[in-house]
């Protein structure tokens, strides 16, 4: 039970590691859309507010350009996560060929000599994959904004015709 606790602390310990590198990495990438999207939060959901045509030109208009720009950022994060890919396959290879004894313990040895290497790319994956999230999340907030504009001009022609 004791050796369970212990994992859990250094899972736990390696998780916040990898966290507060991956938000770091992310934070100057991520700003404007996190404030962005929370504030459109803020409005439509935690004060349940009615997204106004003007709001909803703002979002078609104002998404896509925080898109065009995360998608500079998902590009180079991914040739970083690459290169601390490498870099730690590099690593582990160098390791093992300077380790002796058995292939399990000279396998042992080269997972130990990395663990840096390995918690850096884990950052940059898991930051990779957080703002490969909030790509897809502002999306769909543009669709649905598209959707709902489109749905109020539809309205709108229907009830001129009547």
């Amino acid at each position: 039970m004791n050796n369970l606790l212990e994992n859990k602390n250094m899972l736990e310990n390696t998780f916040k590691s990898i966290a507060e590198i991956s938000n770091l990495i992310l934070a100057d990438y991520t700003l404007e859309l996190n404030d962005y999207i929370d504030a459109v939060y803020q409005k439509w959901i935690i004060e349940k507010e009615t997204p106004s045509d003007n709001q909803l030109e703002d979002i078609v208009s104002r998404i896509p350009l925080y898109l065009y720009r995360t998608t500079g950022i998902k590009e180079s994060l991914a040739t970083k996560e690459d290169l601390a890919k490498m870099i730690k396959d590099r690593a582990y290879n160098e390791a093992l060929l300077k380790s002796t004894g058995t292939v399990a313990e000279r396998q042992a040895n080269a997972d130990n000599a990395i663990a840096n290497d390995k918690l850096a790319y884990l950052a940059y994956n898991t930051a990779y994959k957080t703002i490969q999230g909030k790509f897809d999340m502002a999306l769909e907030l543009l669709n649905s904004a598209k959707k709902i504009q489109n749905s109020r001009i539809s309205e709108r022609d229907l009830s001129r015709r009547v």
